[in-house]
């Protein structure tokens, strides 16, 4: 229907604006119409343009929702939870807003936050692996070491889970929760060598200031500050 019809113009729009193309807002509708001027400042190469809360609570709902997916698909966070605040957990249920505002909290280490929204979208989405596999990633920050280890089990059973391997990421909380310290050091490595991602530098990173090693947490923030800190959304967290 119609919600379909504005998703896929939206994701057309995030893909045309990493070409930098001639006039990219065209895509939307009228009925987008901030979503429409945030996108134009991107294709003017400026940093992605933070409308207010007041324009955001001003604006249609459809305007806001994909406001929020735009965000979502060029990395802009902050953006995205702001202009999902108000449809994430609402009734009826958004599944795609439930799902990627999940992801974000996730990213951000709020798993508390992150949880109750990507049950919902396994709810919603009951094949989509690579969702329980975040699922059980939020588990594991929240010290429900045996829930995300069954929900892992389950991923395994479903298409599309193998997400940049996350789950050997939560296998490594598993162990760090349960005092396995070199097995998780040894998934952490891992993920680092093999993965162009924060997530697994944060997680180490937060391993070992959990264990007393203050230094060793410095080299590998530092680490990651090094190969990141060009990146929009990171550099504004930092």
């Amino acid at each position: 229907g119609r919600r379909i019809e504005l998703e896929r113009d939206v994701v057309a729009l995030a893909a045309a604006l990493a070409e930098r193309p001639d006039e990219p807002s065209a895509l939307l509708s009228q009925s987008c119409a901030l979503t429409a001027r945030v996108a134009r400042s991107w294709h003017a190469q400026a940093i992605g343009e933070r409308a207010s809360p007041e324009d955001i609570a001003a604006t249609h709902p459809d305007d806001r929702r994909h406001l929020g997916l735009l965000a979502f698909l060029l990395g802009e966070a902050g953006l995205s939870i702001d202009a999902w605040r108000d449809v994430s957990l609402a009734f009826p249920a958004d599944p795609l807003a439930d799902a990627s505002r999940g992801e974000l909290y996730l990213e951000r280490g709020e798993p508390e936050l992150a949880y109750p929204r990507l049950l919902r979208a396994c709810d919603a989405y009951p094949d989509a692996g690579f969702l329980v596999v975040e699922l059980a990633d939020a588990a594991a920050q929240l010290g429900e070491l045996e829930v995300a280890e069954r929900l892992l089990a389950r991923a395994e059973t479903l298409p599309l889970s193998n997400d940049y391997d996350g789950a050997v990421l939560v296998r490594a909380d598993i162990a760090a929760g349960r005092g396995e310290d070199a097995r998780a050091e040894e998934l952490y490595r891992w993920m680092i060598d093999r993965y162009q991602r924060t997530s697994p530098y944060e997680h180490y990173a937060t391993f070992l200031r959990s264990r007393g090693r203050l230094g060793e947490e410095l080299a590998i923030r530092s680490r990651l500050f090094r190969a990141y800190s060009s990146v929009g959304e990171f550099r504004r967290k930092l």
